[in-house]
Parts: C-alpha cells; structure tokens; sequence
C-alpha cells in the first residue's frame, strides 16, 4: 500500500473471454470483449456443461450406432473364408525377404 511503503496496491481479475477454469471462489470480468452481444460467454459448472453437450449429442450418437449396427449385420452375412495357395505364400514370402535385404543388407532367411 503506497501509504505504508508499498508501490502499488491491486490485484487481477482474470478476464474470461478466452476461456478458463475456476476451482475457488474468485472474482472475474465476463463479457467484456466486443462480440458478446452476439456471441455471449456461457458461465456455467462442469457437470451442466457435460450434460448439455451430451443431450444435444445423443442424436448423433444413437445414428452412429444404427449405422454400426448396419454395417455389422452387412458383414455379418457374408463368407469371409479367404484361401491362399502355397504359390502365393512362397511369392509373398520371397518379396518380404529381398525388400527386408535391400533395406539391412542381409536377408530375413536363405533359401
């Protein structure tokens, strides 16, 4: 306090237009930027904010849903038996194998 030797007696009111989060009681400036007549800043506890996102959300969520189920019961119906014949494989094999040697300079395995 300047009277009893200090320079300067204040204190900061946080300024809340970007966003924060309050855990203790404080004193803050809201609405103090140019779009808030338009665009107001909403104050309000956690747990009301989760809430509201989650009704506003459930729609959505329950249409995801739908089309998952959708898509399961589609692949659900189809012979997913995939058969591969030891050409392939030894093919496969052998690409892998001399990929593998251009990149280390040695191979996986010899033939």
């Amino acid at each position: 306090m300047p009277e009893i030797g200090g320079r300067h007696f204040g204190f900061s009111v946080p300024y809340l237009a970007s966003g924060g989060v309050i855990d203790s009681p404080t004193l803050a400036m809201m609405g103090e930027y140019n779009g808030a007549r338009s665009n107001p800043e909403i104050v309000a506890p956690q747990s009301m904010i989760r809430e509201i996102v989650s009704e506003e959300n459930g729609e959505m969520v329950s249409a995801l849903y739908q089309i998952a189920n959708q898509i399961i019961t589609a692949i659900d119906g189809v012979d997913l038996n995939v058969s591969i014949g030891d050409d392939t494989i030894a093919n496969a094999a052998n690409r892998g194998n001399n990929n593998y040697k251009k990149r280390t300079g040695k191979p996986l395995f010899s033939m």
